[in-house]
């Protein structure tokens, strides 16, 4: 829920700590998907499907952005979600 109410703290430079605490969470919490445990694999699922879904409102938001090189960032964004799929 805290990653919900505020992202900004999230993707942040913390005084005192070497990394943003994205760049250690993300990854910890990826490696739940190998965990033996059912109920942290299940949940970690649900957390990153809902978080692709935030992920993709907020490209289709930002494809109408007035700034053209905000528009081609999504652009190749979306480029690279198809490409990993279109792989798999």
């Amino acid at each position: 829920r805290f990653c919900e109410d505020a992202p900004q703290v999230l993707d942040s430079d913390i005084p005192g700590l070497s990394e943003r605490p994205i760049d250690v969470f993300l990854p910890r919490f990826l490696q739940l998907f190998q965990s033996p445990n059912i109920t942290l694999r299940k949940l970690s699922l649900g957390v990153l499907y809902t978080s692709v879904e935030k992920y993709l409102q907020g490209l289709c938001v930002l494809s109408n952005d007035t700034a053209p090189e905000v528009r081609k960032l999504v652009s190749y964004s979306l480029l690279s979600v198809v490409h990993r799929i279109r792989i798999k």
